[in-house]
């Protein structure tokens, strides 16, 4: 039972939670810690930046059914496992196309293009991808190699 403490100018009761010894507060700590760590149960993808794009999703709507998605920079595939679910690239016309420098574990109803996004061969291969079509909605997590120097990555960004 926490005990109450009246502050000095009366106007509030606040409980003291102070552990009052420190076997009370081990037993507080161990008793509280399995639910900092504990999540819901939740889909797993790839990356946990799937679960922001879903927030975004879900208040904008931008991933309908019959859409062409073009996923720059999709290693892990995180969003691009979050396209295909969303777009329902499995049962209508959409497409999901990422792009990566990084080799990236294939996903169904996903086509993945390996390169550097800023390379004339990537950019032919995705013309290739797309045909006749172009990107309803493009994500890109794409950022450049950093040194650290701030004048050089300024030139390379």
């Amino acid at each position: 039972q926490p005990r109450i403490q009246l502050r000095r100018a009366g106007i509030a009761a606040l409980p003291h939670v102070r552990p009052q010894s420190g076997q009370e507060a081990a037993e507080w700590i161990k008793s509280n810690l399995d639910s900092y760590h504990t999540r819901p149960f939740r889909v797993p993808y790839r990356s946990q930046g799937a679960w922001g794009l879903r927030q975004i999703d879900d208040r904008f709507s931008l991933l309908r059914p019959d859409t062409v998605v073009l996923d720059l920079g999709c290693f892990p595939g995180g969003w691009s496992e979050v396209a295909v679910e969303r777009a329902e690239a499995s049962s209508s016309s959409s497409r999901v196309i990422g792009i990566d420098a990084t080799r990236m574990d294939p996903l169904e109803y996903h086509t993945f293009i390996q390169g550097d996004v800023s390379k004339k061969e990537t950019t032919q291969q995705l013309m290739k991808a797309l045909g006749d079509s172009r990107a309803d909605l493009v994500l890109s997590d794409v950022a450049p190699v950093l040194v650290g120097l701030k004048e050089e990555d300024h030139l390379n960004s």
